[in-house]
């Protein structure tokens, strides 16, 4: 059972389908309304461009307050998460904003804005999201 319709639930129902699992997607959004947090944030997600110096930023945006094991364990799935993508068909692009929302912090210069889900059907592609 996948609770949600933003991205990360949409991703986890393709993967557990993909595990052979059955899938139930519940959203408690009407329709027009669906697509959770990812539909607010403009369909726009950060990933590291690589991990150690995404651990980085993770940890100063933590404050110190989760386990390196928790962050690196998050560093690697986020940066991972692109090229998953591109295997399912989305062509994810760096925006060139909003990159990073606190250039202050130590790993700032690991942190890319993208967007522009596409998704491939018969070869075509169009815009998901």
């Amino acid at each position: 059972m996948v609770v949600g319709t933003g991205l990360a639930g949409i991703i986890s129902a393709i993967a557990a389908h993909d595990a052979w699992a059955k899938v139930l997607i519940l959203e408690k959004a009407p329709e027009e309304h669906e697509g959770g947090n990812s539909k607010v944030s403009g369909n726009m997600w950060w990933a590291p461009t690589d991990v150690d110096t995404g651990v980085k930023y993770l940890t100063a945006l933590c404050y110190g307050l989760r386990d390196q094991e928790s962050i690196k364990a998050l560093a690697q799935g986020m940066f991972v998460n692109n090229e998953w993508l591109m295997k399912m068909g989305v062509d994810p692009r760096s925006q060139g904003m909003f990159q990073p929302e606190y250039p202050e912090l130590p790993g700032s210069e690991a942190v890319r804005t993208w967007l522009r889900i596409l998704l491939a059907t018969n070869g075509q592609f169009s815009q998901v999201f």
